[in-house]
């Protein structure tokens, strides 16, 4: 895929994830056309063009947070609007903790496809179906304590990957 075969594909897509985030059609069309030009300079360095999409995402909602931010330092308020201002500001910034919350969420649920099948299986029963190391077992039919040990390892494999650190607690 070319650029312009990606501008042509992904434009539409970018522009309704972005215009969802900051609401105002303007600075929507500045942040794709910004997002554009980021990945046209960085096109040579995408390996696999069937991950384009979701590599244009996270740079548009990375420069949108970055639009966001700035937006908020640079506005100016009379004292008669100072009420609705900060009313403003909160949204913002309530929008700005969201759009790092989906991202994370994103990068988690990225990170635990990695995981071996076996890991992926204890993690879903003890995240999305709320079962305990014992209930997992008899589910899976192993041993408790290997429910335990490939949890732990499991966690920790996602928090190194996640935020970059060794654990060893």
């Amino acid at each position: 895929m070319n650029c312009e075969g990606m501008y042509q594909t992904f434009y539409k897509k970018l522009y309704n994830t972005i215009f969802a985030m900051v609401r105002d059609h303007y600075l929507t069309e500045d942040i794709v056309q910004d997002t554009f030009i980021k990945a046209f300079v960085k096109f040579d360095t995408i390996s696999a063009t069937e991950k384009a999409g979701a590599w244009l995402t996270v740079i548009a909602k990375r420069t949108a947070i970055d639009a966001i931010r700035k937006e908020s330092r640079r506005v100016h308020v009379s004292i008669e609007d100072i009420d609705q201002y900060f009313s403003e500001i909160s949204e913002k910034y309530v929008l700005e903790d969201e759009v790092q919350c989906d991202l994370l969420k994103e990068r988690v649920e990225h990170e635990i496809k990695l995981l071996s099948v076996d890991q992926r299986a204890i993690i879903h029963h003890k995240v999305n179906n709320g079962l305990k190391e014992k209930e997992i077992a008899d589910k899976l039919d192993i041993r408790s304590g290997t429910v335990k040990i490939k949890l732990y390892r499991a966690r920790k494999q996602l928090k190194e990957k996640i935020y970059g650190q060794t654990y060893s607690a």
